[in-house]
């Protein structure tokens, strides 16, 4: 990786400041007061790996300069700043992540010199050079032709992350998460063949293969499953199929569990596109037995206009909002209110991606029911799982 840093900031102290940190870290820099000459800049130093970008500046701001990034495909790592309001700074966080940009950690102004040590070590360390271009690689050969050879060859396994209950901290289920693994053994995660697998119309057999895995981890430790919710996820894509819910019961019919211990979880983010075969689908799931969740509330489009009228048991709250409780006001407030607003509709509340304690207790006292993340548990094989358990229900059964 290039070391070269561009500092783009109105004032001239602050861009000699994190100049003089970059140099001190052997890492080369140059920097620009006037924003319209941005493009003036990059073009003089087309090795440009990080760009440290004000978000408040006269003549141009930085939302602008993020869309240029955008015209230009910039591939290197973004550091956004500002001493503005916070909601400013992450609503342009926020819009570069949709922009398809790449982004550090923002910088609140005044920041530390720490601050921007810590930010050029993260990125030019040479693990993290190392890893970064490991990852890069892998995720460009996941092609159509790769993720299709994996699924056809059965190179996947299900883990399971556990689901707790936050009041009495039992354990109420567990998520079923599929990983790929590749010819060399290693696991590949959804973020990086998810797109392939819908973009070429993969979804149907990657989601048959998941349920056929967890089947067969099911016959071979029934006991592991004993009265656990199985949460299995769907793409929307999947309710253009009419036969899609006599398909999900054919199969779990296989098995001892009752429909109604499995819940089918929907991503939002992706909208039902054909309201009357969703609601025909969700409907006849429901019929069957088996219980709905909306799967990452709060990412997706026209929901709270649609959710009064699909049959949903389960509302998922998206870990972007939970990562934020304990930092963002506006979004403990948001989450409050549609904590709230789920529970007037009669819905069970679950919050993914819960790692302190702090955030646990936030959200246990908005009498959120459920919770997952790695503060309990990371997702695991079926042998680990039955570990785990066993483990945890010691654990509950020992005197205080």
């Amino acid at each position: 990786m290039h070391k070269h840093a561009l500092i783009v900031d109105d004032e001239l102290g602050i861009c000699e400041l994190i100049s003089e940190v970059c140099e001190l870290q052997n890492i080369q820099s140059s920097y620009l007061t006037d924003a319209t000459l941005f493009t003036q800049a990059l073009g003089e130093h087309p090795e440009t790996s990080l760009i440290f970008l004000d978000l408040n500046m006269p003549n141009k701001d930085g939302i602008e300069v993020l869309r240029e990034l955008t015209d230009i495909q910039f591939q290197g790592q973004l550091v956004l700043m500002s001493g503005f309001d916070d909601g400013v700074l992450s609503s342009a966080y926020e819009l570069a992540i949709e922009l398809g940009l790449c982004l550090m950690p923002s910088i609140t102004k005044p920041f530390t010199l720490q601050e921007i040590r810590t930010i050029l070590e993260t990125l030019y360390s040479p693990l993290a050079n190392s890893t970064t271009s490991i990852l890069a690689e892998d995720i460009c050969e996941h092609s159509y032709e790769r993720v299709k050879k994996w699924l056809d060859n059965d190179q996947l396994v299900v883990h399971y992350q556990p689901q707790i209950h936050l009041q009495k901290l039992t354990l109420e289920g567990v998520e079923c998460l599929v990983r790929l693994i590749d010819d060399d053994g290693i696991l590949i995660y959804p973020n990086d063949f998810i797109n392939t697998v819908e973009t070429h119309g993969l979804n149907q057999v990657l989601l048959e293969k998941v349920v056929d895995r967890f089947c067969a981890d099911y016959q071979q430790n029934p006991k592991c499953f004993a009265d656990l919710s199985i949460s299995i996820n769907v793409s929307a894509l999947d309710l253009d199929r009419l036969s899609f819910p006599d398909d999900l019961w054919g199969k779990i019919k296989t098995t001892n569990i009752q429909p109604q211990n499995i819940i089918v979880e929907i991503t939002e983010s992706r909208a039902i596109e054909q309201m009357r075969v969703g609601l025909d689908i969700l409907a006849r799931l429901r019929l069957k037995g088996f219980q709905l969740s909306i799967d990452d509330f709060g990412t997706g489009r026209a929901v709270l206009g649609n959710i009064r009228k699909l049959p949903y048991n389960e509302l998922k709250i998206d870990r972007s909002f939970v990562d934020q409780l304990t930092s963002n006001p506006r979004t403990l407030s948001l989450t409050h209110d549609l904590i709230q607003m789920a529970h007037h509709l009669g819905l069970r509340i679950v919050a993914e991606g819960i790692e302190d304690i702090q955030t646990a207790e936030v959200l246990r006292q908005m009498h959120c029911e459920i919770g997952q993340g790695y503060l309990y548990a990371k997702p695991m094989p079926l042998a680990q799982l039955a570990h785990w358990i066993a483990q945890h229900h010691a654990d509950k059964d020992k005197p205080n």
